[in-house]
């Protein structure tokens, strides 16, 4: 069974792991908004900024010194079929789980299953959208 669990900022500016909860209405003394919770829910939760939740996509970085896991929205470093280094960012577009890299479009994870493809290998993580956009414009000469 694939561990599903999301990655938010916070309005702090720190980044939050777990579950994911949208409050529609107050509930008690806690506002409408997006959270990020651990196992044991609200009230034990962050409010973070909705634009920058991404789901896990269940897979690792093969270099992480702590397995670290690969969310949506995470600019990675690739390699594929020779053409070292290319640097991608990974979406979820129905039905499954892709990396953008330049003018390309790669399957990665398809309808739950998770796969890394031949042609395409994650290297590392390099960041995020939201921390690191210029470190991919610059990688990508955008």
């Amino acid at each position: 069974m694939r561990d599903i669990q999301f990655r938010g900022k916070g309005l702090n500016g720190e980044w939050y792991h777990g579950n994911l909860a949208i409050l529609k209405q107050k509930i008690d003394i806690i506002e409408p908004g997006t959270y990020i919770s651990n196992s044991a829910g609200l009230p034990f939760a962050y409010q973070v900024r909705p634009e920058t939740v991404g789901e896990f996509t269940g897979l690792y970085s093969p270099f992480a010194d702590c397995g670290l896991g690969i969310y949506e929205q995470d600019i990675l470093e690739l390699f594929w079929e020779g053409h070292y280094p290319l640097y991608g960012i990974v979406e979820w577009k129905y039905p499954g789980w892709f990396i953008k890299a330049g003018n390309k479009t790669y399957a990665y994870g398809y309808e739950g299953f998770l796969c890394q493809s031949e042609e395409l290998k994650i290297i590392k993580i390099l960041g995020n959208i939201f921390d690191d956009m210029a470190l991919l414009l610059e990688k990508t000469n955008v």
